[in-house]
């Protein structure tokens, strides 16, 4: 049996792998309090602007999704994770295969490295593999603003 869980879904596989992903997308974009819906989520996948990626569970079935872009900045390319959800306690789980799945992915794409956005608990899944905290975003929705 493999024992890989972590996998880049291919282009051509994407439009079958929504619905079973369905869940997560829908998270994803709950926490993107209104800037995205899961149909641009989507749309960016399916128009390959993105990359989707589902992680599976010891049984086997699908236990989580993540969104990522190759971002090219002007003096070089960084791997950018824009979204990531999964079952409760999955993270824990897979986040060994997961990171580096994530640098191999980078350095395929001639990046110099990943990146993301995330709430405070990602702290603990992410210093053990060498990421730092270089800035913290901070946001203020104003009353009665369009978001979720």
């Amino acid at each position: 049996m493999n024992s890989q869980r972590v996998f880049v879904v291919r282009p051509g596989d994407v439009s079958d792998m929504i619905p079973m992903v369905m869940p997560w997308l829908l998270k994803m974009a709950r926490w993107t309090r209104g800037r995205r819906t899961v149909d641009d989520i989507v749309r960016r996948v399916l128009n390959m602007e993105s990359v989707l990626w589902i992680t599976l569970a010891e049984d086997g079935k699908p236990s989580g999704a993540m969104v990522t872009k190759v971002e090219a900045y002007p003096q070089m390319k960084m791997l950018q994770v824009l979204h990531m959800a999964s079952d409760t306690g999955q993270m824990d789980e897979i986040a060994d295969e997961l990171y580096e799945a994530l640098d191999a992915f980078a350095k395929f794409n001639h990046c110099a490295g990943v990146e993301f956005v995330g709430r405070p608990g990602w702290q603990k899944y992410v210093e053990p593999r060498g990421y730092t905290t270089k800035s913290v975003m901070y946001q203020r929705f104003f009353e009665g603003a369009q978001h979720a």
